[in-house]
């Protein structure tokens, strides 16, 4: 997890030829077995995070413990992920 400049540390370049005033606010990527969750911003990492967790059944319906739907997952997916959009705009 982390901002595209932090993962490109790593090798992971997820947008080419893009400014990165243009990236993507929700990014999710598979890279062989790896999972990536990125955004344009420290936020939208975040809501990148939540979304993968929806993605899996997690639902928060009102604050505190009573409103969180948390499944028990033994094993999350990580792979065929190729999500790149603007969700929050």
């Amino acid at each position: 997890m982390g901002l595209p400049k932090d993962l490109s540390l790593a090798g992971i370049r997820f947008i080419d030829g893009e400014k990165e005033s243009e990236l993507k606010d929700t990014i999710i990527k598979s890279v062989g077995h790896c999972l990536f969750i990125s955004g344009s911003n420290p936020r939208s990492v975040l809501f990148s995070t939540y979304y993968y967790l929806k993605l899996h059944g997690a639902e928060w319906l009102w604050p505190g413990e009573d409103g969180e739907f948390l499944p028990s997952i033994k094993k999350a997916r990580t792979d065929g992920f190729e999500i790149e959009e603007n969700r929050f705009i």
